[in-house]
């Protein structure tokens, strides 16, 4: 049986990859117009990436791996929110698409299936807008209070190197509206500022992602009066790019490259 360094014999992969191409096919004849194919596979190992469009405030993009799926695993999953949606329906969302992927089997195509399930749990979560509007009337002013506060979170990772995940990671600081940097590679790394409610979600949306290890090293409440970053994780090349970068911010510059390298037990 030919192996390759990953444990994975060459038929697996092959196997997995005409699968994989055999379900786009069916799945472009039934979304036409909202599939669209995000990273064509230019080798047997790459990866295949797609999206789904579900309407103007939600799209599902999906990760196939031809080392995994659909022989021994499911597909990578996330999920994206137009600027609209409420931090609140973001993270119940997310639960929701979490319990649906975790519902799936081995060795079975099941893109199709997972976008008809989130789409019946949307449908369902939208029926019941009026009563969560109310549920958020009630804690309108405990809200209003943590509003007031941002946070600054350094998240150290054993590795960052998937481009999904690096991709998640900017493009769900965007949503958010968070400010920071993020470092892939070993070790990977993310410094993220903003509303504290909005930063605690994108932490708990990282921790839910497949990591080797993920550890929140350090973590600061301040006002939101002292943010300095703008809204967009940038991605850069090392450690020391991301202290450049705080160093670069203003009179608190300095400050806050410290307490990151700090954080990453750099000085």
């Amino acid at each position: 049986m030919d192996k390759r360094g990953d444990g994975v014999d060459h038929a697996t992969t092959a196997e997995n990859r005409e699968r994989q191409l055999n379900e786009v096919t069916l799945l472009e004849s039934m979304y036409p117009e909202e599939l669209q194919i995000i990273k064509h596979p230019k080798g047997l190992d790459d990866d295949l990436e797609l999206e789904v469009r579900l309407g103007p405030a939600y799209s599902l993009s999906f990760v196939l791996s031809p080392k995994t799926y659909p022989v021994s695993s499911g597909p990578q999953v996330f999920l994206s929110f137009g600027s609209d949606v409420p931090n609140d329906s973001r993270r119940q969302l997310r639960a929701y698409l979490r319990d649906i992927v975790d519902q799936q089997e081995p060795d079975i195509e099941c893109v199709d299936l997972i976008i008809g399930d989130f789409r019946q749990a949307l449908d369902d979560f939208n029926a019941s807008a009026r009563e969560r509007d109310e549920e958020r009337a009630e804690h309108h002013s405990t809200r209003s209070i943590s509003e007031t506060q941002a946070l600054r979170v350094v998240l150290w990772m054993h590795h960052l190197l998937a481009t999904s995940k690096r991709r998640a990671i900017v493009q769900l600081s965007k949503e958010l509206g968070l400010g920071g940097f993020s470092k892939p590679g070993y070790p990977g790394s993310v410094f993220v500022e903003g509303e504290a409610t909005a930063v605690r979600t994108f932490v708990d949306e990282l921790k839910s992602m497949r990591w080797q290890a993920i550890q929140e090293r350090a973590s600061v409440t301040i006002p939101v009066t002292s943010l300095v970053l703008p809204s967009g994780i940038q991605e850069v090349q090392g450690l020391g790019d991301i202290a450049e970068g705080l160093k670069s911010t203003g009179d608190q510059g300095g400050s806050l490259a410290a307490f990151f390298l700090e954080s990453m037990k750099i000085i």
